[in-house]
């Protein structure tokens, strides 16, 4: 594991806990988070970078061990990342065009 790619899951999740705190903590935000796209392709985001630096930290005592399942985590972080895009785009609702008037 590179100091880049470490650098990169680092900045990436803390990006992401500071978009959820401001959508906890902002009073002006009328909108359901589930149905906007940004919430899921952040959440998204920040699931895979923080679980796949922290398996990639420990690939070294995987290995080590004989437990080769890393190959297998990546697969289904990569599998649930894609998802969470899909789950993004097919649940987003454009709230400007439902506030004009017919």
């Amino acid at each position: 594991m590179t100091y880049s790619r470490t650098m990169l899951g680092i900045l990436v999740v803390t990006y992401s806990l500071l978009y959820f705190h401001e959508i906890l903590t902002d009073d002006k935000n009328q909108k359901n988070p589930l149905r906007d796209a940004t919430f899921w392709v952040v959440t998204a985001l920040f699931f895979f970078y923080l679980c796949s630096t922290l398996t990639i930290s420990l690939w070294n005592y995987l290995v080590i061990n004989k437990a080769y399942f890393g190959n297998v985590l990546m697969k289904i972080y990569a599998f649930i990342l894609y998802s969470m895009y899909i789950a993004g785009f097919l649940l987003h609702k454009n709230y400007l065009r439902l506030e004009k008037p017919l």
